[in-house]
């Protein structure tokens, strides 16, 4: 992702708050709200994550740069590395850590919303992010 994508997540959490009636803070590239809030709080970013996944920001932008100028051929090429190093990953194709990433690597919406336990007894259920 590219670098605004820390203060937007920031923002969509400070956002879901208002609607949601939860207190937030924000700060540059932190957020903050009541420890009682965390539950709902945890699973309102997991959804801010998978929409920022779902978004494609660096093929957004690339699009976005072709829309206002960009030369098709750097587009292509700028495209064409984002694939290569798994910027925007492709199966078969991305290389990342030395090797060719599978479907298995790629992570999805699904994955980023899959259920996880209500408890602070393992990694997957974070009350901190960092």
């Amino acid at each position: 992702m590219n670098i605004l994508n820390d203060a937007t997540l920031v923002k969509q959490y400070h956002l879901w708050g208002r609607r949601a009636g939860v207190p937030t803070s924000t700060v540059h590239d932190a957020f903050f709200a009541n420890a009682a809030d965390m539950l709902s709080g945890r699973d309102a970013l997991r959804t801010i994550y998978a929409d920022a996944l779902d978004a494609n920001s660096i093929l957004a932008t690339l699009n976005e740069m072709r829309a206002r100028g960009l030369p098709d051929e750097l587009y292509w090429k700028y495209l064409n590395e984002a694939k290569d190093i798994g910027l925007i990953p492709v199966a078969g194709r991305s290389i990342v850590g030395g090797r060719v990433i599978t479907e298995q690597d790629i992570l999805t919406r699904d994955m980023v919303l899959s259920p996880v336990e209500q408890k602070f007894r393992d990694n997957r259920y974070y009350y901190g992010i960092g």
